[in-house]
């Protein structure tokens, strides 16, 4: 898994556990994680020291645990729970708050 540098797993349905995200970090050189539209409720990628783009929005997110210092872009608006956030030391680019607030009035009026 040494060549990998970009997993997209947006719109599968995916419903993982923080234990189980936290194995990305078998894929040695990963840079880009898209993991947006899909049922997670905890994630954790921690352990992918590389990764440099994260999008997560349009989950269930309860907790977001990110770190290292190449983390460059994420995403994680439109979760519905605000998440619990961690780490994030050089971040270029945050889209977390901007349509959070939408989609729980969306979720509280139907």
């Amino acid at each position: 898994m040494r060549h990998v540098k970009k997993l997209d797993l947006r719109m599968n349905r995916l419903v993982l556990t923080a234990l189980e995200t936290n194995y990305f970090s078998v894929f040695e050189r990963l840079t880009h994680v898209d993991v947006r539209d899909n049922r997670i409720g905890e994630l954790d990628v921690t352990a992918v020291r590389t990764l440099e783009y994260l999008n997560c929005e349009r989950n269930a997110m309860s907790t977001l645990r990110a770190s290292g210092t190449a983390l460059k872009n994420l995403f994680a608006a439109c979760n519905c729970e605000y998440p619990s956030l961690y780490h994030w030391p050089r971040a270029r680019i945050l889209n977390m708050e901007t349509e959070i607030f939408f989609c729980q009035s969306i979720s509280q009026s139907t």
